[in-house]
């Protein structure tokens, strides 16, 4: 019987064939997976030097500032943590590296870095790859760059011949303003900066707001409250203005102008303020620092008798001040040469008063005369002014200083009410004029319970061509608002060349700025519970919790961020904590000596800098045990003294900052600064290197 299946044959020989085969195409994978990995490792290690370089050098930025290093001590740090020599501007730069070397016992040559540059090593000189890279030093640049470039050439492939040409990695460190923090005090400086400026016009009668206002910037939910807009800095102050058309009440009204500076705008109306603002005058509800008077124009009947007159009419009181803004002004001593212009009605039509009829304004204890010296005819008056050489001379913060004015006929030949006139003492055709004083000065003064921060206030426009201090009831027609606030905390330029430490005495342009840990008098504090276990463990560690930056400047803040930026305020003044946290915040724990004051010299990590909290001014005018205020900014703060502090410290004197004696219990006293800490994190904001703000160093590519 035939077998059924074919023979067997032998298949010895056919896995040889495939390996044969199939061999070169594994020893390719190989060599390209090898190859490809090596490469890879060349590749993420050389970004590594970059990123280490970039972020090691931008840590130190804050070297640009304050005698630190400069761009020096930028280029040293990136060159140490890079692993390779550099190259800056087409030159080698006299700095070692120390760690990241590349991998794989790369020669030196090979690697090639460039700092602040538009081109890779690579690249011919000509050629310009990266536009946005700056070429001026790191603290020159206009963006506070810092730029590396690393190259590395001929690199060799393992298991075939050749090389790759070039491999290619960036780093880009750039200041961005501060976003967060831990902050290192527990301390929210109040700061006059507010976020808005409104005025509200009341009837100083009642402290009522006045009706039938208008205008664009006019506040919902008032009848006569106006937010400001902010404007460019002039003469020191941030000036705030706007525009407002009111209704003036009729005879005899005292309309108030009422500033409200703060996180919002609200009405002024009876109020000295709230949480989120504070109104001035802020010694008063209903008073304002300067005041439009309602004057009705009319003409007093003709005498019935050529001796019979009728006594005049007040037709307007103009005061202007030595600040050329009306009747407020705002000096610091000695006295400010001020006038007073009024509009009389004596009857007389376009006939000057003759010389035996009398105005007298008086201010304080000081009366003077007015003379005639031209006819209004729109309100059928003569305006009366101070004679050439005459004026008020009247106090610096003094506060409302009121002008009244009285009238005196010496006429023997006339009578007014059928009473003979005279120029005796008892003469009886005299008067005041009624609702004394008919118009005011404003001397402002520091104290929050007077003018606070304003140190200008300027109402213009309207209807009456001798400005609105005076006007006739009805509109007004458009006012020009413009309020000028005192500077927020700021950063100075110290003295060059200064002296340092104790011996800093650059009183002028840099005078030390006092702190207070606890207010000057009552039982509240600045201080805040931003997380430890007391205040002295706050002071002293600085805080345990991360706050932003509130950009509405109101608690609760609607947004509910992360981190948060609201932080509680806390409760009792803790004086032994305050001492013994300052005391032991600045003093080395090896030595147990105070850490030496280099200022104005600072160097990135003097354990002297501290970062604060910055609130509106007016956050703690809410009380309460349950307050918290917004974070609206922070600053870098060197201290140069504290309260309770040896007498080894060489610190700058308390008298430094303006204050004689002694500090009191909670006292801090130093310089803002530029400084660049290392323990924020950035924004998207550009750094501004005029701000009060920290700028922090952030890769951005």
């Amino acid at each position: 019987m035939k077998n059924a299946y074919p023979p067997r044959r032998s298949e010895r020989g056919t896995v040889l064939v495939m390996v044969a085969l199939w061999l070169p195409l594994v020893v390719l994978m190989l060599s390209l997976v090898v190859n490809v990995g090596h490469w890879f490792e060349h590749r993420r290690h050389l970004q590594v030097q970059a990123d280490a370089a970039a972020l090691a050098g931008g840590d130190l930025f804050g070297a640009c500032f304050n005698g630190g290093g400069g761009d020096a001590a930028i280029f040293g740090e990136a060159t140490k943590y890079g692993g390779s020599t550099a190259q800056f501007n087409g030159s080698s730069l006299p700095y070692t590296p120390l760690y990241n070397f590349q991998v794989g016992g790369t020669k030196a040559e090979r690697v090639a870095v460039l700092y602040q540059s538009r081109r890779f090593a690579n690249e011919s000189a000509n050629t310009v790859s990266d536009p946005t890279a700056e070429t001026q030093a790191p603290c020159e640049t206009p963006s506070l760059m810092f730029d590396v470039k690393a190259t590395e050439s001929d690199l060799p492939w393992f298991l075939t011949a050749g090389t790759v040409k070039a491999i290619n990695a960036q780093a880009r460190v750039q200041l961005r303003g501060l976003n967060n923090i831990n902050p290192s005090l527990p301390l929210a400086v109040p700061d006059v900066n507010p976020r808005q400026v409104g005025v509200t016009f009341v009837n100083e009668a009642t402290g009522a707001e006045i009706s039938g206002c208008s205008g664009p910037g006019k506040v919902t939910g008032t009848t006569c409250t106006f937010s400001l807009t902010k404007g460019a800095p002039a003469g020191g102050l941030n000036m705030w203005s706007g525009l407002a058309s009111i209704t003036v009440p009729a005879v005899p009204a005292k309309v108030g102008v009422r500033i409200g500076l703060g996180g919002q705008v609200g009405s002024c109306a009876n109020t000295g303020g709230t949480a989120t603002y504070t109104c001035f005058d802020g010694a008063s509800t209903s008073t304002g620092l300067t005041m439009i008077r309602s004057y009705a124009v009319s003409a007093p009947a003709p005498p019935v008798a050529p001796s019979n007159m009728s006594a005049p009419v007040l037709e307007g009181v103009w005061p202007t001040s030595c600040s050329g803004n009306g009747a407020f002004y705002f000096i610091t001593t000695g006295t400010c040469t001020s006038g007073v212009t009024a509009e009389v009605n004596y009857g007389t039509g376009s006939v000057q008063p003759g010389s035996s009829l009398f105005i007298r304004a008086t201010v304080g204890s000081t009366t003077l005369a007015l003379r005639p010296v031209a006819f209004d005819s729109a309100r059928n008056s003569w305006v009366w002014a101070l004679p050439a050489g005459t004026s008020f001379a009247l106090p610096a913060q003094a506060g409302a200083q009121g002008v009244s004015l009285a009238w005196e006929v010496q006429d023997t030949t006339k009578k007014i009410g059928g009473s003979a006139c005279t120029a005796k003492n008892n003469n009886p055709c005299k008067g005041n004029f009624v609702n004394a004083p008919q118009q005011r000065f404003y001397s402002g003064t520091d104290n929050f319970a007077a003018s606070g921060p304003i140190r200008s206030v300027q109402i213009t426009g309207g209807t009456d061509v001798n400005g609105p201090a005076s006007l006739v009831p009805g509109s007004s027609g458009a006012l020009n608002i413009s309020i000028g606030v005192a500077g927020s905390y700021g950063v100075h330029t110290p003295c060059s060349p200064p002296p340092s430490g104790g011996s800093y005495t650059c009183f002028a342009s840099d005078r030390a700025v006092l702190l207070r840990l606890k207010q000057d008098r009552g039982p509240n504090t600045y201080t805040v519970d931003c997380g430890g276990k007391n205040i002295r463990d706050m002071i002293e560690n600085g805080c345990s919790n991360r706050y932003g930056i509130n950009s509405p400047d109101v608690c609760p803040d609607p947004a509910n961020p992360s981190p948060p930026d609201c932080v509680p305020v806390q409760t009792g003044t803790a004086t032994g904590q305050i001492r013994q946290g300052m005391n032991n915040r600045f003093s080395n724990p090896s030595t147990g000596a105070c850490y030496p004051n280099s200022y104005p010299t600072v160097v990135p990590g003097d354990p002297r800098v501290v970062i604060v909290m910055v609130t509106d001014f007016s956050a703690f005018s809410g009380g309460g045990g349950n307050l918290t205020v917004p974070i609206v900014t922070y600053g870098a703060f060197y201290v140069v003294g504290w309260d309770g502090a040896a007498g080894s410290c060489n610190n700058e004197p308390y008298s430094n900052t303006g204050n004689s004696g002694s500090s009191g219990t909670g006292d801090v006293w130093g310089h803002f600064i530029k400084y660049v800490p290392t323990d924020g994190t950035g924004g998207s904001g550009s750094c501004d290197l005029a701000g009060l703000l920290p700028c922090v160093p952030v890769l951005t590519r």
